[in-house]
């Protein structure tokens, strides 16, 4: 496994930037979710190996069981305090399903705190200020296995 750090992490998040959001696309450029944005990163600094096609077959209200099992597939959830930029939140996303994590973004230094997420209402990934509102929802920290400081 090559020796990657938050900084290369945060490096290749960023090359995403302006991809348009497409459910379960994974294509620098031309189309991305939240969850294949994560893959997409993972896989170009080879953290994550082939990732099977069928794991891309999920609906638009994903299951949380499923979600944690892909996830703990190459990353170890960690505490909130040990976060950095390139770390990844699970969050509640939506109003109407409180109870249900359902959303990933990258946790960055854009204006002390930040994320980058394929955000589908904004039609691309962006990077944004990671506002109280959105930090309240995450349910949980994860950093990509073999990550070094």
């Amino acid at each position: 496994m090559p020796k990657v750090n938050h900084a290369d992490i945060m490096r290749e998040a960023r090359t995403w930037r302006g991809t348009p959001f497409h459910h379960q696309a994974r294509i620098k450029g031309h189309g991305v979710d939240c969850a294949q944005l994560v893959v997409g990163v993972g896989q170009a600094l080879g953290l994550i190996g082939e990732y099977p096609r069928e794991y891309v077959r999920y609906g638009r209200v994903p299951r949380p069981d499923y979600m944690r099992a892909r996830l703990e597939e190459f990353m170890d959830e960690i505490p909130a305090s040990e976060a950095v930029p390139g770390d990844v939140l699970w969050i509640y996303w939506r109003d109407a399903r409180p109870d249900l994590p359902m959303h990933l973004a990258f946790f960055t230094d854009l204006h002390g705190r930040g994320i980058l997420h394929a955000y589908e209402e904004a039609g691309r990934v962006v990077e944004t200020a990671l506002s109280a509102e959105v930090e309240r929802r995450v349910d949980s920290w994860w950093r990509y296995r073999g990550v070094v400081e």
